[in-house]
């Protein structure tokens, strides 16, 4: 499935490409095909991470949430735009939980780059706040962009 959907995104990633190198394109139609590219190329990037886990199998291990949350948000926040501040709220410590550690960094960086998109063209901050919760409560992770 993973393959099928790269094919698709290569293609549309191939026409965009083709199409921004007319010489008499209008702006607005240059603009949106740039933005197409972008996105397209992040769903490239989601694509083959989902094709990565699917041919090696879900790989759920018992592991402490802090350090992973924190390495994927620092790598995610030094990919931001230079007008968008990432605010971190945590408790001292989480307890251990089954994950696969590659599925929870796609899940944070499709969700900060969701939040970074709704803000990108002004200053703004985007509040991550995770906290230990039970099964069956809220969302133990809330992105929130301002």
């Amino acid at each position: 499935m993973a393959h099928d959907l790269n094919n698709i995104i290569s293609a549309i990633i191939d026409y965009t490409d083709l199409s921004l190198t007319s010489e008499n394109l209008p702006q607005n139609n240059k603009s949106n095909l740039l933005q197409l590219q972008k996105v397209s190329r992040s769903a490239c990037y989601f694509i083959n991470n989902i094709g990565l886990i699917s041919s090696r199998g879900i790989a759920a291990r018992c592991m402490c949430m802090d350090p992973l949350i924190s390495a994927s948000l620092e790598t995610i926040q030094k990919n931001f735009p230079p007008n968008i501040d990432m605010v971190i709220s945590a408790p001292e410590r989480l307890d251990k939980v089954n994950i696969e550690p590659t599925l929870l960094d796609l899940l944070l960086v499709q969700l900060c780059k969701n939040a970074v998109q709704a803000i990108e063209n002004s200053n703004g901050v985007l509040h991550v706040k995770y906290e230990r919760k039970t099964a069956g409560s809220e969302p133990a992770l809330k992105v929130i962009g301002s």
